[in-house]
């Protein structure tokens, strides 16, 4: 936070020298304490590589506890394409700013090197002497790579924390405080501050259309069409140009298969009050895109496809190492296919696919042997099963299926007693906490979505699920922090806790009203 202060202030050039002297000593103070305790995982050099950049940045930390990520390594094609196939999307544009950053810094400072830092020295100057082409191909690459993934509203990704980086390598580059990109970076930053108890808080990022189609697929197309039209007319109009959709509005350089999946369902189910004419456009056009982004192992990520896979099953977050908590590739997941496959079900697509078949032997092969399937975009296990659960249902598979009962018996062991389900982020640490943890609503509402599903609708499960939902008051449906960024970095969702809790209790009144 102290960094993120620091750094915030000498970039808007407001910097207040008296508040920065308060915050380095503070800084210093931190690491006086982690010297004094012997205790390095408490100090700037300890942190993840993510944080310790901005303190190597600042000089409060030296270079030489920083992996050697030079820009020179952006100069051939082969680097660039084993890189871009190991790293996600915004993992690739912070190591491309990293790397810029690091390298101008290191040969800059040329008073204060260690031995490592004088063999680096050596090596970068040996490579602007005998391969001069490298940093210059280098540079090139960067000036053009990094400009051209600024949106039209100045964000990065549409996100906070990657528009950071973003400008940051903008400045690496030449570019002023008053260029019109660097402008409209901060303009984008400033949209997404909001007082809060007498304090400004810096949002993250905002995800209209994920709630949006959530919205939708609450909603009733015969009961509802006044407040579905003008839903399903913002969700078309956000649909990019090859077809499918970002979380992000404005984001058109990355559209996700979660998203495009879950806008899928939510235009599908409300096709009876859609122009067909707008409705066979708009859902051709994502199909074709989500089927080519269907993985080789039969999966679905976010924005990627065939990146480097992770082993199957649990994926442990690092608590040390290069990648310290870092997800840093965008490999396939359970809970992305799986809603990959409640949109393919909706559309028609059954077992007898062959799509669908590659999905379903990914499935089992992820499958852990309590039953359960790890999430990367939501807590955790109890997110990630439930979405199978749903796509799986899509898609016909039988109720007998070993990949069901498994995935059943598990969540049925997770219920409380109160009858809500819980579980705790860190089980992204420790599988053993897979399921477990104090009730919340949203994570409720995804078990008992799935369960609906599956189990008779009288199921004593259900029927304890249903009355906590019911029960519950402003304070406990108030959202937690269950969405996931990167373990231990979570965000809340504000307004789909709602619209999730709705989708359920209308799903059970259908099915308490017609007797099925």
């Amino acid at each position: 936070v102290y960094l993120a202060l620091l750094e915030w202030r000498d970039f808007l050039g407001n910097s207040d020298s008296l508040i920065n002297l308060e915050i380095e000593a503070k800084l210093k103070i931190i690491e006086l304490k982690s010297c004094l305790f012997r205790d390095r995982n408490t100090s700037l050099a300890g942190t993840r590589n993510l944080t310790r950049f901005w303190a190597c940045a600042r000089g409060l930390v030296s270079w030489d506890t920083f992996p050697p990520v030079t820009r020179e390594l952006l100069g051939t094609k082969f680097t660039l394409s084993v890189l871009k196939k190991v790293l996600s999307p915004w993992m690739f544009l912070a190591m491309e700013v990293m790397s810029l950053v690091m390298r101008n810094q290191k040969l800059s400072r040329t008073n204060t090197f260690s031995m490592r830092s004088k063999l680096e020295l050596i090596l970068l100057n040996s490579a602007r002497k005998f391969v001069p082409q490298f940093e210059e191909q280098a540079y090139l690459y960067l000036s053009e790579s990094i400009p051209a993934q600024q949106n039209s509203d100045g964000s990065f990704f549409g996100v906070s924390q990657m528009t950071i980086y973003g400008l940051m390598g903008l400045k690496e580059l030449g570019f002023h405080n008053d260029s019109s990109e660097i402008r409209a970076g901060l303009k984008f930053l400033k949209s997404l501050q909001h007082q809060e108890n007498g304090f400004l808080v810096q949002d993250p990022f905002i995800g209209p259309i994920w709630e949006t189609s959530h919205g939708l697929l609450a909603l009733s197309p015969e009961e509802d069409a006044d407040l579905a039209q003008p839903l399903i007319e913002y969700l078309l109009s956000q649909q990019t140009s090859c077809g499918g959709w970002s979380y992000q509005e404005n984001n058109p350089n990355y559209p996700d298969c979660d998203d495009t999946a879950l806008a899928i369902l939510a235009l599908n189910h409300h096709k009876v009050i859609m122009p067909s004419s707008s409705y066979g456009v708009a859902l051709k056009k994502a199909l074709n895109w989500l089927l080519k982004m269907q993985n080789s192992d039969g999966s679905w990520a976010a924005w990627s496809r065939d990146q480097f896979s992770k082993n199957r099953g649990h994926y442990g977050i690092a608590n040390q190492g290069f990648f310290k908590h870092a997800i840093v590739n965008d490999f396939g997941s359970a809970d992305v296919t799986g809603h990959a496959l409640m949109a393919l079900g909706s559309l028609g697509y059954t077992l007898s696919n062959k799509v669908v078949s590659k999905a379903l032997k990914y499935l089992r092969l992820e499958q852990l042997s309590f039953g359960g399937f790890w999430a990367r975009w939501g807590v955790n296990y109890l997110y990630g099963t439930s979405r199978v659960l749903l796509g799986l249902k899509s898609i016909g598979l039988e109720n007998n299926d070993n990949l069901i009962q498994n995935s059943l018996s598990f969540l049925l062991s997770c219920q409380n007693t109160d009858g809500g389900f819980g579980e705790d982020p860190e089980s992204y640490f420790d599988v053993r906490l897979a399921g477990k943890g104090g009730s919340s609503v949203q994570q409720t509402a995804w078990v008992i979505r799935s369960l609906i599903e599956w189990l008779p609708k009288d199921h004593i499960a259900i029927k304890k699920g249903i009355a906590y939902l019911e029960q519950s008051d402003e304070c406990s449906i108030r959202s937690k922090y269950l969405g996931v960024s990167m373990p231990p970095l979570m965000f809340a969702y504000t307004d789909l806790v709602y619209w999730n809790t709705l989708e359920v209790l209308t799903q059970f009144e259908k099915l308490t009203q017609s007797g099925n």
